[in-house]
Formats: C-alpha cells, structure tokens, sequence
C-alpha cells in the first residue's frame, strides 16, 4: 500500500472504529425505552375512577347574610 493510499484509509477506519465504540458505550447506558403498548398503559385513565364530589350550585336564601326589608 503506498503512503497515500495509508493517509487516507487510516484516518477513516479509526473514525468509523471510533464512532462505534461511542454508539456501543452510549446505548448500553441509556435506559430503555418503554414500549407503545406501556405508554398508551399509562396515559389510560383508571379502571376505576374516584368519584368527585361537586357542589350543587343551589344556595337557599336563608343562608345569605344581608338585612331583611
């Protein structure tokens, strides 16, 4: 192989061994992804839903402060 031959594929097989060992190292330490099926799992609403108490909005007349006329 002649020195230019060497100049060129050197440099580019050690950016492509390089830039595996990185991809290697950064995907066995990123954590897993959960699946489509978790996530619609968790953005389901319960299967058993808490009731809410709401006020009913009547207010007698007898309960309001105020002076009689």
């Amino acid at each position: 192989m002649s020195d230019a031959v060497g100049f060129l594929v050197i440099p580019i097989v050690a950016a492509l061994a390089g830039s595996l060992i990185i991809w290697v190292v950064s995907k066995s330490r990123r954590p897993l992804e959960p699946g489509f099926r978790d996530q619609l799992q968790a953005l389901a609403p319960d299967e058993h839903p808490q009731p809410h108490p709401q006020p009913t909005g009547i207010v007698t007349l007898d309960d309001q402060p105020g002076e009689e006329t």
